[in-house]
């Protein structure tokens, strides 16, 4: 029995230790898959935990009006007599991209009464092709003209030549130099409605820097005589100094006037220097200047008005001389006026491109004004080339001449088809948008009936907007290497290829030091379809690693923005042999072709 119980015991005693290793064993497990998720959770997929949402306090509209009227505290404060509110806190200040094609009107015109029945009467006259005014006065015509043809843009006298603000204003600035001048009894709110209701795309012209109210009442502020007093034009007017930046501040504060007046567009006139640059620069100078270009401080002005304007929800645009989409550097007018240095600051930049103001021999013509569209087409042509030349381009919309000059040698009458042959000539090269200038407001409607005189086919499948083949632009690009015309080269290089500014690509070009000492390009050559075409040349380049001459050097001429340009091969120069290296050369081949005649004679 005593067995049997020792037996029953150690069996009971062998059951007992098999079951607490079980139960070990199953920690174990347990403890190991609990490590793996904290492992994986903090591995690959490990996640941040979600933040707690914790409820927002809603911002009422006290809390908004609070925290504005605090914000226009800080700026009254910071403007001074500057100072302009912004737009209303629920403002819509979205600036939208419009294709504008408008009309002049000065500001007595825009400040007229108008009736809409009126404006509807006259529209249908001009969709009938009837010369009836009717009744209707200035404004209702264009109104009419408007609504019956392509028009969609008014620009509005805001602050004229005379530097005369148009607009009922309370700025303290304006108070102070007394130069209000408010044309319209409700500051053009009835004129404004209409045209958010027909879409009709509002632009102020603001003229800048010829102020002559301004300049004279501010003298401190004018361009000043080396000898002291104000300088003055040829017509007798003071102008104020551009480099001023109490000049800017004075300039932009009328420009948030006039939007918050519901002007859609800034448009700066005069946004330059005086011209006759060569006879007042002499006896001039300008207090802020601090050793800038003229190019530079109007360059400055633009993107100081720019940014000041953002809160404003407008667009900003500016006007300058036609002739520079043809000059570089602001020279010989160093009136301050650079296509590059305007066109990558502004929405829209607005050459006027009036051929009267053109003189004998511009575009080979004898007298300019007598062809519209050649010169229009022409300037364009060097417009779209400088634009294409810049990353982020300001929109071209020229001036077109719209009146007739008859103080030009050579004049002729501007009619509807001479009027709209500018318009032509823009379509053509792919410009959608223009304003016509006349100081009389009189627009005839049949200057709007051009559209079966557009040339689908003015250029041939290959050619470019310059009327260029990829042909004429290798030709064209070689020759401005060979005569060193860094302009050329820099406006057909790629701009992904060069460095962004002109003056890093000079720098760039006079370190590299290369020149291209011949050039040949085979005449018949496969110019091919599409935007990327390869010709070959064979160029003979020189720098002071030696020379790289290529028989048949490959080019790729890619279009960019509508303009051929071209991209450079890769080159290998080698340093020529020396004289005595030339002449061993010569005599070890000498010594060859004798070995090679007494083999010959030998055999």
């Amino acid at each position: 029995m005593k067995r049997i119980a020792w037996i029953l015991l150690l069996s009971l005693l062998l059951l007992f230790v098999a079951c607490n290793q079980g139960e070990d064993e199953s920690t174990d497990n347990a403890t190991d898959t609990a490590g793996q998720e904290k492992t994986e959770q903090r591995g690959w997929f490990e996640r941040e935990p979600e933040p707690e949402q914790t409820e927002q306090p809603e911002v009422t509209e006290d809390t908004r009006q609070q925290e504005r009227d605090k914000l226009e505290a800080q700026r009254k404060e910071e403007y001074g007599e500057f100072y302009v509110p912004l737009p209303g806190i629920d403002a819509d200040i979205t600036v939208s991209p419009v294709t504008a094609k408008g009309v002049f009107v000065t500001s007595p015109i825009a400040a007229y009464n108008f009736s809409e029945e009126n404006i509807d009467w006259y529209a249908a006259q001009v969709e009938a092709g009837n010369n009836d005014y009717g009744d209707t006065n200035a404004l209702e015509r264009i109104l009419g003209l408007i609504k019956a043809t392509e028009l969609n843009t008014m620009v509005v006298d805001v602050k004229t030549d005379d530097g005369f603000v148009t607009l009922d204003t309370d700025l303290e600035i304006i108070q102070r130099v007394d130069s209000d001048y408010p044309q319209s009894e409700d500051n053009y709110q009835a004129l404004m409605q209409y045209a958010e209701a027909n879409d009709i795309h509002m632009i102020a012209r603001v003229v800048s820097f010829k102020d002559h109210h301004f300049a004279e009442t501010q003298t401190d502020h004018s361009i000043q005589l080396t000898d002291g007093g104000v300088w003055r034009d040829g017509a007798g007017s003071a102008w104020v100094n551009p480099f001023d930046d109490f000049v800017w501040k004075y300039v932009v504060a009328i420009a948030k006037e006039a939007a918050l007046a519901g002007f859609d567009e800034i448009q700066f006139d005069y946004v330059r220097f005086p011209d006759g640059a060569a006879s007042y620069n002499p006896i001039t100078h300008f207090p802020g200047r601090e050793d800038r270009r003229k190019d530079d401080g109007i360059a400055d002005f633009l993107q100081y008005a720019v940014e000041e304007l953002k809160p404003y929800g407008v667009a900003v645009s500016a006007d300058v001389f036609g002739i520079i989409t043809h000059t570089w550097d602001d020279s010989p007018e160093d009136i301050g006026q650079t296509w590059r240095k305007i066109s990558d600051k502004v929405d829209v930049i607005s050459p006027m491109i009036y051929p009267s103001h053109y003189s004998t021999g511009w575009y080979q013509y004898d007298y300019p004004d007598q062809h519209p569209y050649g010169v229009l087409y022409a300037s364009m042509q060097e417009a779209i080339e400088r634009n294409a030349a810049i990353d982020n381009p300001a929109a071209i919309r020229p001036w077109i001449q719209g009146f007739t000059a008859p103080w030009v040698d050579g004049y002729m009458d501007y009619t509807p088809t001479a009027i709209s042959d500018q318009i032509v000539a823009c379509r053509e090269l792919g410009i959608e948008e223009y304003l016509i200038w006349a100081t009389n407001n009189t627009y005839d409607p049949g200057i709007f009936r051009y559209e079966d005189r557009i040339d689908p086919n003015v250029r041939a499948a290959n050619q470019d907007l310059l009327d260029q083949t990829p042909a004429d632009a290798l030709e064209r690009f070689l020759n401005a290497q060979y005569h060193e015309r860094t302009v050329s080269q820099y406006l057909m290089t790629l701009r992904s290829e060069r460095p962004r500014k002109y003056e890093d690509f000079l720098t760039e070009w006079e370190e590299r030091g290369t020149t291209l000492n011949d050039y040949t390009i085979p005449e018949e050559q496969s110019q091919g379809e599409g935007e990327t075409v390869t010709l070959q040349a064979h160029v003979i380049y020189e720098n002071a690693e030696g020379i790289a001459d290529v028989p048949d050097a490959s080019f790729e001429i890619v279009q960019e923005d509508g303009v051929w340009k071209v991209r450079m091969p890769d080159l290998t120069f080698e340093t020529p042999a020396t004289e005595e290296e030339t002449e061993e050369t010569d005599e070890e081949d000498t010594e060859d072709t004798e070995d090679t005649e007494d083999t010959e004679a030998e055999e």
